[in-house]
C-alpha cells in the first residue's frame, strides 16, 4: 500500500543565476552558472525534505538537462537530489550573438517535488545586452629588405 502524496505546506526553494551582463558586440559564447537552493532546514528528516528535480528550463533555451538540446553549447546540469539546506550548482553555455544593442531577456526556472509537496519551483529573470565595441584600425608598412641609393624610389607595401 502505498500512502498518500498531500501538500502539507511549501518548502523554499531559492534560485540564482550568474552571467556576464553584456557581451563585446557580435556576441559568442556565454556561461550561465545556476544555484538551486532547498532552504527547508530540517536536516534531521531527510526523506521528508529532500527537494528531487524534475525539470530545469530556460524560456530561451529550453531543458537545460539535455545534453542534446541544439540551443546550448554544453551543460552540467542535471535532475539532481537537493538535500536540506543544500545548494545544487551547475553550469551551461549558449551562444549568443547581433549586433550592438541587441538583447536577451530570459527565464530560467526549476521544478522539484518532495515528500511533503507535490510540487515546488523557483526561477529567475536574466538579461544580457550585447555591448558595442570601439572601432580600431591598423595599419601596417613594410619597405624592400634592399636599401635604395639616394634619389631612387622605394616600394613599400
Amino acid at each position: 500500500m502505498r500512502p498518500a502524496r498531500a501538500q502539507v505546506g511549501s518548502l523554499p526553494m531559492s534560485m540564482t543565476v550568474s552571467a556576464p551582463a553584456s557581451l563585446p558586440e557580435s556576441g559568442g559564447d556565454l556561461t550561465y552558472t545556476v544555484q538551486i537552493t532547498n532552504g527547508f532546514n530540517d536536516v534531521g528528516a531527510p526523506d521528508f525534505t529532500n527537494i528531487y528535480l524534475v525539470q530545469m528550463a530556460d524560456t530561451f533555451y529550453g531543458d537545460l538537462t539535455d545534453g542534446n538540446n541544439a540551443n546550448i553549447t554544453s551543460t552540467t546540469c542535471e535532475l539532481a537530489t537537493i538535500a536540506a539546506g543544500a545548494t545544487y550548482e551547475c553550469t551551461f553555455s549558449a551562444i549568443f550573438t547581433g549586433n550592438a544593442g541587441a538583447e536577451r531577456v530570459h527565464t530560467l526556472s526549476a521544478t522539484g517535488r518532495s515528500a511533503l509537496v507535490s510540487s515546488v519551483s523557483a526561477n529567475v529573470t536574466h538579461t544580457v545586452q550585447i555591448a558595442p565595441r570601439a572601432p580600431t584600425l591598423s595599419v601596417s608598412v613594410t619597405a624592400a629588405a634592399d636599401v635604395p641609393e639616394p634619389g631612387q624610389a622605394v616600394q613599400y607595401t
